[in-house]
């Protein structure tokens, strides 16, 4: 038999060290089983089912009395079933016993379903009104099922039900640990990595004590709420969205050649197929705002759409003074084979100059083409900020959401200029010769101040 003494002893040691004051509601923990076929694998020469029951059973039995437990499992009763999930002891006054019963009848057989699973758990906590709400989830390996676990605990620590998910991945391999370790921190929980049996009982009481503890805060009086952030005002000084037939007045075009460049349909649209840029002293079409920036904190943005079709693509936005000084921000596009879309901001003093560098899409296989494809008919953002005497630049496009729908934003780090270097310009043109042509549709350009 394995010995409990280590976790049971954790446990009682840990909740001995706590707060002598007696706790006005009940812990309420559901274990969430893993039964899974794999649980069959040995660690040091013994079943890993063999562990887990017996060092959860003996765990169970020396919880405080005023703890309410829960077992859910799955994987227990069918080979392929990926809704192989059943509430096993539902919360009652005292359920140790039935726990420890249905702990001794779990045959591993089936597959791992962890999404499924933390999805069936939130409605055992159903009426359960008072006490910290916490999962253990005790699991061997990651999701078999095509279910997306982490998904679920954000849905789950969402719910408002107030329930925490607490992990300990037992004998995971490291490829697989990043899984188990973002369901415990997407679910508000901790991660508890157990390797071998006397690891797995260290794991276990750590995670019930970690629980208790939440019983402990869920009865202290509550904090309160930090002062909501200050939002900056913003704004807007400057805006041209290019209704008309030309460019307003506020613009000048350097070295303009009309062939390259028009406004229509409440769009400007300029095209280049040869180098230089904010580098060249005779670049042309370079579109410059006449007007003075204004003085403080401000952004400038630009949203666009753009083919990249030369595979040496750039679109330039920032401030010019000459070919030797400028700061802007770029979007470039290297179409070898690993491709990549980067933004930079990029400082040229004196011929000198300095940059850094945010990949916005970086890979060997045709993902940046997909991407730079998505940028011809998705209107994106290029914000040139500048905060005192620092500068970053900033990317967002339309559609492109993260896994919890925010905006993603593509920033780089700052760079410092003592004197704005020119006046606001927009062009574009390829950083190395090759053949084909880069065409930009601007949609608007505008200037918010930015004050605290």
């Amino acid at each position: 038999m394995i010995s409990r003494l280590s976790a049971a002893g954790l446990v009682a040691c840990g909740l001995a060290a706590m707060a002598p004051a007696p706790a006005a509601a009940a812990t309420n923990l559901l274990f969430v089983f893993d039964a899974s076929n794999s649980m069959w694998g040995q660690v040091n020469a013994v079943p890993k089912i063999q562990t887990a029951r017996e060092t959860l059973s003996g765990l169970i039995a020396d919880l405080p009395a005023d703890t309410r437990v829960g077992l859910l499992a799955y994987g227990h009763r069918s080979k392929d079933d990926c809704a192989d999930v059943e509430m096993l002891v539902p919360f009652g006054a005292d359920t140790r016993a039935a726990v420890v019963t249905q702990l001794a009848s779990l045959q591993p057989r089936g597959k791992t379903p962890i999404a499924f699973a933390l999805q069936r758990s939130g409605p055992a906590f159903d009426g359960v009104a008072d006490g910290a709400k916490s999962i253990v989830l005790i699991s061997d390996g990651v999701e078999t099922c095509d279910g997306d676990p982490c998904k679920s605990a954000a849905e789950l620590a969402a719910s408002g039900i107030g329930v925490k998910v607490h992990v300990v991945g037992f004998d995971i391999a490291a490829k697989d640990r990043a899984q188990l370790e973002c369901i415990a921190e997407k679910g508000g929980g901790r991660y508890f990595p157990a390797d071998g049996t006397d690891g797995f009982s260290t794991a276990v009481g750590e995670a019930v004590q970690v629980a208790q503890a939440d019983t402990q805060k869920t009865d202290a009086a509550p904090e309160p709420a930090p002062p909501a952030p200050k939002e900056p005002v913003r704004e807007r000084v400057f805006f041209d969205d290019f209704e008309g037939l030309d460019l307003a007045e506020q613009w000048v075009v350097n070295n303009p050649n009309p062939d390259a460049y028009i406004v229509e349909d409440n769009v400007l649209l300029m095209l280049n197929g040869g180098t230089g840029g904010f580098g060249a002293p005779e670049a042309q079409n370079l579109v410059q705002l006449s007007e003075a920036l204004p003085k403080g904190d401000w952004d400038a943005k630009m949203t666009f759409t753009v083919e990249l079709a030369t595979g040496r693509d750039r679109v330039t936005f920032g401030l010019r003074k000459d070919a030797e000084n400028w700061l802007a921000a770029t979007l470039s596009y290297t179409e070898a084979y690993c491709s990549a879309v980067t933004l930079s901001l990029v400082k040229m003093t004196g011929g000198k100059a300095t940059s850094f560098d945010h990949a916005v899409s970086a890979e060997c296989n045709a993902v940046p083409k997909a991407f730079a494809a998505k940028l011809a008919d998705t209107p994106s953002t290029l914000t040139l900020q500048k905060r005192g005497r620092s500068y970053a630049a900033q990317l967002q496009i339309a559609d492109d959401l993260d896994k919890d729908g925010t905006q993603i934003l593509y920033q780089t780090d700052r760079l410092t200029s003592l004197r704005a270097p020119g006046s606001l310009t927009v062009g574009v043109d390829k950083y190395e010769d090759r053949q084909g042509e880069i065409l930009i549709h601007i949609d608007s350009i505008e200037i918010e101040t930015v004050t605290d």
